[in-house]
């Protein structure tokens, strides 16, 4: 579709239908295909003023994410309940070699449990609470409940091997 020509009765669109508000620029016009009329221009975006034509307002910062102490209390209390149980099983070949190696393999055994027990309802205790508040951070709350609640069952499993072995 061409522009009718000047005088044929039909009215001419206007330059640029569309102002830009005060303090812009009106962009560039654009080259046409033949046998295209030009497309009016478009207003610029308000942003900075001086920002080139075409950029929006400036992105707003994201929030900084919230941590929840009791959350990561939990997470690092049941991590580390598993690596003490980890490297304790572990210490086990060394531990029955030598003179003394069953008092000390019970020995290891007894501490390394209590330690275990305690972090892993540390892990659990903080883990649930943190939960129960909807506290923000509910994945690392999730996580250390779950590592908390596995060291108290394999606490409690091996009580339960202890107690069946003396009957």
């Amino acid at each position: 579709m061409t522009t009718p020509p000047p005088g044929s009765g039909q009215p001419t669109p206007p330059a640029n239908p569309v102002q830009p508000p005060p303090g812009y620029s009106t962009p560039p016009a654009y080259p046409t295909q033949p046998g295209y009329p030009a497309q009016p221009g478009y207003p610029t975006q308000p942003g900075y003023p001086g920002a080139p034509v075409g950029y929006g307002p400036p992105a707003t910062p994201r929030p900084t994410p919230q941590r929840s102490p009791l959350a990561l209390t939990a997470v690092i209390a049941g991590a580390i309940s598993t690596l003490v149980g980890s490297l304790v099983v572990l210490s086990y070949p060394v531990l029955l070699q030598g003179e003394y190696s069953y008092t000390l393999f019970t020995t290891v055994q007894w501490v390394s449990n209590t330690l275990i027990g305690l972090l892993g309802l540390v892990a659990l205790a903080t883990g649930v609470i943190s939960l129960v508040r909807r506290e923000p951070a509910r994945a690392l709350a999730g996580a250390g409940t779950a590592l908390g609640a596995a060291a108290v069952f394999g606490i409690l499993t091996g009580l339960l091997q202890g107690l069946i072995a003396l009957f």
